[in-house]
């Protein structure tokens, strides 16, 4: 995918690695929550704009076609089970079938504020 990997050491919580504390839902390894698995939305700070969970807890699946033929779906934002810096940049794109199923795959639900 063309936009796989563009800009390099740039994660939903910034610059630094490893991620700091609290910042997201990511492989045990990391230390940086005390979920196994998947932790309840809103488990951790919003990022600068507002938004949370961002990265980690889920691979979220995108609209997006990875490929030219339509066969896989763009997932982005790493999972809990994932550690590896490339994996968690804010750039990284993987890809799926959408038919497949797996406990580190989801979505991210955005609620505009009441005006």
């Amino acid at each position: 995918h063309e936009k796989n990997r563009k800009i390099e050491d740039f994660y939903p919580w910034g610059t630094q690695w490893p991620p700091p504390k609290g910042v997201g839902n990511y492989d045990v390894s990391l230390e940086v929550d005390y979920y196994d698995n998947t932790s309840p939305v809103g488990s951790f700070p919003a990022n600068k704009t507002g938004l949370y969970d961002m990265g980690g807890n889920v691979w979220q699946w995108c609209e997006d076609w990875y490929d030219g033929v339509n066969k896989c779906r763009v997932v982005r934002g790493g999972a809990w089970g994932s550690y590896a810096p490339e994996n968690l940049w804010s750039s990284t794109r993987g890809s799926d079938n959408p038919d497949y199923r797996d406990n580190s795959y989801g979505f991210r639900c955005v609620l505009a504020p009441r005006q």
